[in-house]
């Protein structure tokens, strides 16, 4: 019987995908020093936006979810659309915090920032060198359109 028998993909390592034990000692240096720059570039950022929108008060939608909307009443929808979780969220921060502060709203909408940026900093490590994953993931962070919406920057 004629049987085909399939090839195994040849599979090329890439350089920063091997286990820390692995690595030599200036590749470990590396990792280290994209690591730091890259914390670094995004704590600097994180300070910019929150120095940015110091003077930041709720914004069109979030007077509607303060003054109209959500009084008990989770599935309403919102510009026909169901927005279960950010009313749940801002149920608890209403009243948690209360509305005489906008920076715990700010805080909430930077850490999912920063999660994101992150997140897409530790998927292009596995990719390319970490050098570039930190100069690739910063560029996004601080030239995104997101960062301005976050620092208050509103057009």
């Amino acid at each position: 019987m004629n049987e085909l028998v399939k090839q195994p993909a040849i599979a090329v390592p890439m350089e920063d995908s091997r286990p820390i034990a692995a690595m030599g000692e200036r590749d470990k240096r590396e990792s280290r020093a994209a690591t730091v720059v890259f914390t670094s570039g995004l704590g600097l950022l994180s300070i910019y936006v929150l120095w940015l929108g110091r003077y930041l008060w709720f914004f069109f939608d979030e007077w509607n979810r303060i003054a109209v909307r959500y009084r008990g009443h989770l599935l309403t929808p919102h510009n026909d659309h169901l927005t279960l979780l950010p009313t749940l969220v801002w149920q608890a921060f209403e009243r948690t915090f209360g509305i005489g502060s906008y920076t715990p709203y700010r805080l909430v909408g930077l850490m999912i920032y920063v999660a994101c940026v992150a997140a897409l900093y530790w998927y292009l490590r596995r990719r390319v060198t970490p050098g570039l994953a930190c100069f690739l993931a910063l560029i996004f962070a601080w030239f995104s359109r997101a960062e301005e919406s976050s620092s208050g920057l509103r057009r």
